[in-house]
């Protein structure tokens, strides 16, 4: 099941930490607003994201307008384009999968003292990780300038690269989905 949001802070809260909790998850923040779609239902949605001080109305799907063309973003740094579709995918990593990755050796002699303490918080249920994909949809006369300006990799030919694109992971300590959210 999909529901469709809109999305107002109202209060200072963790919002990673909350679409940690949640299977996948899709923000994608215009000019006017930001929306998500979650796999959740709206009244499991309205109280996880009222813990993060956020409410929830809700919406309709947000459709990219015909002449606007992809770029791929390997930041959730804000981008300052009012036409910009701004969409991230979020996925929540598996305890099993985000452990593993953690204690995974680098040298097969030598593991990080600092892997070892932040898998013992995943396990433990302190820290989470997440999984992120962020496509940022601009007019194509735009997007050669904004490229360059604001780190993008347009994609001009292959539009499968889009799914294909690597997820990246990041703790939801660090908070940058909420600062991309709502900046």
């Amino acid at each position: 099941m999909t529901t469709r949001l809109r999305l107002v802070r109202i209060a200072e809260g963790d919002l990673d930490r909350q679409l940690a909790a949640i299977d996948h998850v899709t923000l994608t923040r215009t000019a006017q607003a930001l929306h998500a779609e979650l796999t959740l239902t709206f009244d499991e949605a309205t109280r996880s994201l009222a813990l993060a001080g956020v409410q929830v109305e809700p919406d309709l799907p947000v459709r990219v307008p015909h002449g606007y063309r992809p770029a791929m973003a390997s930041h959730l740094e804000p981008i300052a384009v009012d036409d910009a579709i701004d969409v991230v995918e979020i996925r929540r990593v598996p305890l099993s999968e985000s452990s593993a990755t953690l204690l995974r050796a680098r040298r097969l002699w030598r593991r990080s003292a600092a892997d070892r303490e932040r898998c013992r918080a995943i396990l433990r249920e302190i820290e989470a990780e997440i999984a992120w994909r962020r496509v940022v949809w601009v007019r194509a006369g735009q997007l050669a300038g904004l490229a360059r300006r604001a780190r993008l990799s347009p994609i001009v030919f292959d539009r499968a690269a889009l799914q294909r694109a690597p997820a990246r992971w990041m703790s939801v300590r660090c908070g940058a989905i909420g600062r991309w959210a709502f900046a």
